[in-house]
């Protein structure tokens, strides 16, 4: 299972667009990777994303982790410039078991970013949380969701 922060990195770090020389052409803009031509070259090879990809993407794990958090807190920022408001960053309960992740989630808790950490019976489909197939919330879920944002929201007022 994906989460959404990893699928935010592979969209924005390991996006199959046009490579060139360590740099990533996505519209008009040209974003630099730190594997660049390499990894697009063999992006379609079964045995390089089976053997190489995880080596690769453990070698780049802390640029990726420092990608991401400049990523949200740029996110906080735009919000709170634009909308005067905070940016609020759900975490699912099961990211940093999945992807065995807690430097990252620590990383996260040290920036003045407003975190939700859901609980852990967010992640269970038995419980009605998730969708059986494809491991989406339900709308079990983004009821509740949806409750603990509004007590969020109402307490900051």
């Amino acid at each position: 299972m994906r989460s959404l922060i990893g699928d935010h990195i592979y969209r924005n770090v390991r996006y199959e667009g046009f490579c060139l020389d360590g740099f990533l052409k996505k519209n008009k803009w040209y974003i630099p990777t730190k594997i660049g031509k390499i990894k697009y070259t063999f992006a379609r090879s079964y045995i390089f994303r089976k053997i190489f990809v995880p080596i690769i993407d453990k070698y780049f794990k802390q640029y990726y982790d420092n990608y991401m958090i400049k990523s949200l807190q740029e996110m906080n920022k735009i919000v709170e410039e634009k909308y005067k408001s905070k940016l609020t960053i759900i975490v699912w309960p099961d990211f940093d078991v999945v992807n065995n992740d807690k430097n990252f989630i620590n990383k996260l808790k040290q920036t003045n970013l407003d975190l939700i950490f859901l609980p852990y019976y967010f992640s269970s489909v038995e419980k009605g949380y998730r969708i059986k197939f494809d491991l989406h919330p339900t709308s079990k879920a983004n009821e509740e969701i949806a409750k603990i944002l509004y007590n969020r929201i109402n307490k900051n007022k």
